[in-house]
This record gives C-alpha cells, sequence and structure tokens, in this order.
C-alpha cells in the first residue's frame, strides 16, 4: 500500500473494517462517467464509501466534499463520513457524518469506530454478520493494544533516516509491536504511535514511541543522560530497584549518574513514596557513625540542592501508621534536625500509638527548636482529617494531649493558633 497521504485515523478505520469485509478497499479509485473518485475505504459488498476529511486537506475544500457526495450517492453508494471538528459543515446526502475530536460533538476514534461498524450493519444481508457488527465493541484500552499493528499500515517499508538508534530502541518489544518496525519510522516522524517496550529488568511499557531520544540532537553528555539508566525508570517506580541500587551506590561512594535527573523526577515521583522515603530514613539512622554516608545524605536530600530541600522541608508527608516509625521519624530528627511532616490523621487508633504520640510530642517540645516546633503544631493542629479525629468522642485521650502540646507552644513562644478545638 502506498501511505502517501493517508493518515493514522484512516488506517485504523480500515484496520477495523477488514475485520469483518474482506472485500474492503484502501483508497480505491471510482470510476463514474468518465471520473474517478478516489475513496478512503470501499466497501464493494455493502455498496458503502467512508471518508476520513482531516482539517489540514480539508478545511477549505467545502466544495470538492460536497460534489463527491454528490456523485457518489447519484452511483448508489452510502457515505460515512468523520470530519475534524475544524472542517465546515456539509450539505444534506445520504449517508452519515462523525466528528473527530475533543468537544461534546467530537469523538475519540475508538469510538467513531465502532459507530462506523454498527451504522454499516443495516446493508448486511447475512444475519450472523449483522448481529457481529451490531455487538461490536472497541474500547479505549483494546484499540491502544492494536496500535503498533494499525501503525504498520502507515510505515510499510525502511526507512534510511529511523529512529532505530535512537536512546531507548533497544528496550523495543518485537514480539509485542508485531510488523511494526522502528526501521521504518523516520526520525523526524513526530506521530503520538503508542508501542510497547521492555525494561532491562522483563517489565513491559505501553507508551508513546516519542519517548525515544534523537542521539544526534541531544547537547547532553550520553554517559549522564537519564536514558543510560533506563528510559522508563519513571513508569515502574513502585516496582523498580534500579533506582534504589543507583542512588545506594552514591551515598557509599559512588558515582551519581544523571544527577539532574535524580534530583527532579526521581525525587518526585519515586522517592516521595511514603515507603522508600521512610527506608532512606531508617537507613540513614542505621548508618549515623558513618560520616561519609552522612555527607552524602546530607548533600543530596536536605543541604545542597534548594528545589529538593524545598520538596523536603515543605511537601513530604511521612504517613506515621505505628509506634515504631514515631520512634523511626524521632531518631530521624536526632541525626538531621530537619522537618518531615506529621500526620495525626493517619495514626491507627491503638493504646500503643497513643502512649507513642505523647511521648513524640514531648520530646519534639524538649528536643526542636522554635520554628519547628511551631511547624509541626501546625501539622496536627491544623489538619483537615485530623479535627474529624477531634470530633469523635472516642479519641478524648489523642485530643487531650494533642491540646496539651498547642497550649504549652502558645505559652512558651507566645505564639497563638488561629483554630481552636476546644
Amino acid at each position: 500500500m502506498n501511505n502517501a497521504g493517508t493518515s493514522t485515523p484512516e488506517q485504523s478505520i480500515f484496520y477495523y473494517i477488514q475485520r469483518f469485509f474482506t472485500d474492503a478497499q484502501n483508497r480505491y479509485q471510482y470510476k463514474i462517467n468518465n471520473n474517478y473518485f478516489e475513496i478512503d475505504i470501499y466497501i464493494p459488498s455493502i455498496k458503502v464509501a467512508i471518508e476520513y476529511d482531516g482539517a489540514l486537506w480539508h478545511k477549505d475544500k467545502l466544495d470538492e466534499d460536497s460534489l463527491k457526495n454528490l456523485m457518489l450517492n447519484k452511483s448508489g453508494l452510502y457515505v460515512i463520513r468523520v470530519r475534524d471538528l475544524d472542517c465546515p459543515e456539509l450539505p444534506d446526502f445520504y449517508g452519515k457524518i462523525f466528528y473527530h475530536g475533543k468537544s461534546p460533538k467530537g469523538m475519540h476514534t475508538n469510538e467513531y469506530i465502532e459507530l462506523i461498524i454498527h451504522d454499516i450493519a443495516q446493508f448486511c444481508a447475512d444475519k450472523d454478520l449483522r448481529n457481529k457488527l451490531l455487538n461490536f465493541k472497541l474500547t479505549f484500552e483494546d484499540y491502544i493494544k492494536d496500535s503498533p499493528d494499525i501503525m504498520s499500515r502507515l510505515y510499510p517499508i525502511e526507512v534510511v533516516e529511523n529512529k532505530s538508534q535512537f536512546c531507548g530502541a533497544e528496550f523495543w518489544d518485537t514480539q509485542a509491536n508485531g510488523r511494526l518496525s522502528l526501521k521504518n519510522i523516520p526520525s523526524t516522524d513526530k506521530s503520538r504511535i503508542y508501542v510497547d517496550f521492555k525494561c532491562k529488568l522483563g517489565y513491559k511499557i505501553h507508551t508513546e514511541i516519542s519517548i525515544l531520544r534523537n542521539k544526534n540532537e541531544c547537547d547532553k553528555n550520553c554517559t549522564k543522560c537519564s536514558y543510560s539508566i533506563c528510559p522508563f525508570i519513571w513508569f515502574c517506580e513502585n516496582q523498580c530497584k534500579i533506582i534504589q541500587n543507583i542512588l545506594n551506590d552514591y551515598l557509599f561512594g559512588g558515582e551519581l549518574l544523571c544527577e539532574s535527573f535524580f534530583k527532579s523526577h526521581i525525587w518526585e515521583h519515586h522517592l516521595t513514596k511514603t515507603s522508600y522515603l521512610v527506608n532512606y530514613i531508617q537507613q540513614s539512622i542505621q548508618f549515623k557513625d558513618n560520616v561519609s554516608y552522612k555527607k552524602r545524605f546530607e548533600d543530596f536530600f536536605i543541604t545542597d540542592n534548594e528545589y529538593i530541600g524545598k520538596i523536603f522541608y515543605d511537601k513530604i508527608d511521612v504517613k506515621i501508621t505505628s509506634a515504631k516509625n514515631l520512634s523511626t521519624i524521632k531518631e530521624f530528627y536526632k541525626n538531621y534536625h530537619t522537618i518531615v511532616n506529621f500526620r495525626v490523621s493517619d495514626l491507627q487508633e491503638t493504646k500503643e500509638n497513643i502512649i507513642a504520640i505523647k511521648d513524640y510530642l514531648q520530646w519534639i517540645f524538649d528536643m526542636v527548636d522554635e520554628k519547628q516546633c511551631i511547624f509541626i503544631g501546625h501539622r496536627v493542629y491544623g489538619d483537615w482529617q485530623a479535627r474529624k479525629i477531634f470530633n469523635n468522642p472516642m479519641c478524648d485521650d489523642l485530643k487531650n494531649i494533642i491540646k496539651q502540646f498547642i497550649d504549652k507552644i502558645e505559652i512558651r513562644y507566645n505564639y497563638k493558633f488561629r483554630v481552636r478545638f476546644d
């Protein structure tokens, strides 16, 4: 097939039409008298023509599209058009219009394909085929899964300048992507193609092909790029051990690959996960006597990087769910004197935790400076979910402990909290 001038929506429609009609043809030259009209998708057995009208080619072709509808109708064809929302309204014709785009009137590709299949069922004499058409469903997830096979129609032959040498190409999942080959996709292509990759640990990632990067256009040092680690590392933060291993190596004296990558994407998407944060806090305590480790930990997490420091101080919520974690956070304060947000609302209502909270808040009052003490006061006092606890008569002990803590802060520092719960 010659793919010049075709489009992803057109090939998507043709892909599903062919499942039911083996006689369907793409870019068919339909003769009327001495004139030829090219039909995007033609189904001779039921005399249906399907056209996809992208705004790039059809926004200024109202007269041509109207004439084509008229001529095809006169020859006995039912015409289905899928039009971009930016295309002008067509005069009435024998057929139906579906709109492609983001608006109440527009639809996603899988939605209008499903409706097209249902619509053409009316022309099928075969009862079994008609029922299959009427019962056809196409979810967005199923459409995305079929995407590589569909896109192979747009890229049927190998080209010289292709994406096979891009960073991340080594993770291409050949089996999952079927006939679609990176060698057939031009390096300059910007299409939003959803394809499958498989990382070094065997995990599969389904995402856009645009995640691959052209080495020739990259001004970074390849050995320091995040892609030298894994281009999909932030997709798998809940299961990938590569990040932890690299950061652990760094904390014990190794070189940190792609520092900017770790200090932005990974910090936000990976290390802010409660489980990972608590792990590094516990690890920092375990190696508190290791001067080199402690310095690297502080350099990376706390002191040197303003961006990371801000997140660490202002945005991370360590969700305390047991007395054990409370003691862990207390140890972290002792070693690093930094702020870890404390949320009363995350606590399980147990006697063990009530005792631990009382001990923990007393420790804060005795050991932490004014600024940090007031910060924790605001956290336990102003948390929206915590107010639900305060209003719960089952939690009087917890309420009294927090109230005493707040009262002591107000007296010692002559500070007034705005919201009262008594």
